[in-house]
């Protein structure tokens, strides 16, 4: 190759590489859980901190939880229209598009759980972790409130901006790597979509009895030291701690029979503690053994502590070992987690 042409490669070479990284300037600004009122009203917010990093098809965002296992793939299908430095990307719940009346970039199913977890953008490019995570520390460091419980519902845990100058935009500074250092909470969601669209809480009235917008309890007055604060939220005295008892039963020979799984408070909730629950295979296989069963905005109501939650399981005559599954909340709202996961051992009787 004479030099001209060797010159006039690399100039195109050299024109063509830029595109290829026209998504990795890009960080993670804000997550959020969720609400009492809408629990599923999830969603990150990403942002660009140079201009041109709008060609995102293809790339992800990646959820994790506690222990760093995978348990959300939220895949950009097209390009975003707006690159310029500082514009966000918004990834949302329906129910947070509904909640916060602004149209997401990329709609995604609730994957977020509040204890602890992990979120990722584009592979490993940037993480933030949150709670009680105990995965891998590449990249995340401490998690963001690990002594606190996690992420808060009704607010966001949002990017500090101040690491490095200037202090009121993203820069490449602003990342150290550490969760624990670079996010803080926030009373004040702010979702912006790429159209810089914000959206909007819906409003509230504290203390007139309706749970409503970013509340977490309303118990029909503004006083303090009565579980529920002057600004509708849960004091911390007050926070039952929430479990879920262990259960066995008889296999049986044929049909399917019930088990009941008991959600149980330390003691009542000045408001409804919200969550989802879930079955989850263990020796025990779904259709085979039991029946699945997955419900999503469940709620122990004020004033009560304990709630059923019934499984059927299926029985046969094959002689075989005792069966496990078990079934799993998250995203509890209004109440800590002391146990949150229960086993139901399916015990063998047809012999040895």
């Amino acid at each position: 190759m004479n030099s001209k042409a060797k010159w006039l490669s690399l100039s195109l070479l050299a024109v063509a590489l830029p595109a290829s990284a026209t998504f990795h300037l890009i960080k993670i600004v804000e997550v959020f859980p969720g609400t009492a009122v809408a629990p599923n009203a999830q969603y990150v917010v990403i942002q660009m901190y140079a201009s041109g990093q709008e060609f995102v098809a293809g790339h992800a965002i990646t959820v994790f939880d506690r222990s760093g296992a995978l348990v959300g793939t939220i895949t950009f299908p097209a390009d975003v229209p707006n690159g310029a430095s500082q514009d966000r990307i918004l990834i949302a719940t329906s129910q947070a598009q509904t909640f916060f009346g602004v149209a997401a970039d990329l709609v995604m199913s609730p994957a977020l759980l509040s204890a602890g977890g992990k979120v990722c953008w584009a592979g490993t490019l940037d993480c933030v972790s949150w709670g009680n995570y105990n995965g891998s520390t590449s990249g995340v460091g401490t998690p963001f409130n690990a002594a606190g419980g996690g992420l808060t519902f009704g607010r966001a845990a949002k990017r500090r901006l101040d690491i490095a100058p200037p202090s009121t935009t993203l820069g490449s500074g602003d990342d150290t790597n550490n969760s624990a250092t670079d996010f803080v909470g926030s009373g004040a969601p702010t979702p912006r979509n790429n159209a810089r669209i914000l959206g909007h809480a819906p409003a509230s009235t504290c203390g007139n009895g309706t749970l409503e917008g970013l509340e977490q309890c309303d118990d029909g007055n503004r006083t303090n030291g009565d579980g529920c604060s002057s600004t509708c939220r849960v004091e911390t005295s007050a926070v039952p701690a929430l479990s879920i008892a262990n259960v066995s039963t008889a296999e049986g020979n044929s049909g399917t029979h019930t088990v009941t799984f008991t959600l149980r408070l330390s003691k009542p909730s000045p408001g409804p503690v919200t969550y989802n629950i879930f079955t989850a295979n263990g020796s025990a296989v779904a259709s085979s053994d039991y029946i699945a069963r997955s419900l999503t905005g469940q709620s122990i109501p004020a004033g009560a502590t304990s709630k059923a939650f019934v499984v059927s399981v299926r029985g046969d005559t094959m002689v075989e070992a005792n069966q496990t599954f078990t079934v799993n909340v998250s995203n509890v709202v209004g109440a800590s987690v002391a146990k949150p996961n229960a086993t139901c051992t399916i015990v063998n009787d047809d012999g040895t």
